[in-house]
């Protein structure tokens, strides 16, 4: 499963309809949704959220419905930040490092 160097601890807040992304979030002021692809293991986006109080997808699974301290924000699967550069670490292999909130 894909790895990434940020030491934040993020917690599971959704599923997608299909069981195919889970949506992990970082708390605090300059925290991250994290969407990840469960089948492929892979982190497929990173979208910046300020205290994230509820996560809901769609029924179609392709927006992620975030209400966080300035309100409800909609997120879109297909657009996020791009995870830095993937790292080869010696022990844990590909390592995707995401931007430190």
């Amino acid at each position: 499963m894909t790895q990434w160097c940020s030491r934040s601890v993020y917690s599971v807040e959704g599923i997608s309809p299909d069981g195919q992304y889970l949506a992990l979030v970082s708390y605090g002021l300059q925290g991250y949704v994290i969407l990840l692809n469960i089948n492929a293991g892979q982190i497929i986006g990173v979208y910046p959220a300020s205290y994230v109080n509820h996560l809901r997808f769609s029924a179609d699974g392709r927006k992620i419905f975030v209400m966080a301290k300035n309100g409800l924000i909609q997120l879109d699967r297909t657009r996020s930040l791009d995870p830095q550069a993937i790292i080869r670490h010696p022990q844990y292999g590909n390592v995707a490092c995401i931007p430190e909130p």
